[in-house]
């Protein structure tokens, strides 16, 4: 009986110190994942996406089509991409 006790008993303290290091990486900001941003390729797409949509003569799906941009969610996220840039430039 004290070594199922023990057994149970260890998992948990296992499990609670894997949890501690995954929140101190979180609060250090070494958490692995995808970088944020454009790639170069998509960083073009997302200035000629701006261009062509302020330029107001052509509606999102052509734009899209032109552009070769699959959906109009990632066509919208070009163009958010390019206008935090383009703000950020100005500071």
């Amino acid at each position: 009986m004290f070594h199922v006790v023990g057994a149970f008993a260890e998992f948990e303290r296992n499990i609670i110190s894997e949890r501690t290091r995954v929140g101190l990486a979180r609060a250090r900001g070494t958490m692995g994942g995808k970088p944020k941003g454009l790639s170069a390729d998509a960083q073009k797409k997302a200035i000629k996406a701006k261009q062509l949509y302020d330029e107001q003569q052509l509606s999102i799906d052509v734009i899209c089509k032109v552009l070769e941009i699959a959906s109009k969610t990632t066509l919208y996220k070009y163009i958010r991409f390019e206008n935090e840039r383009l703000e950020e430039l100005k500071k």
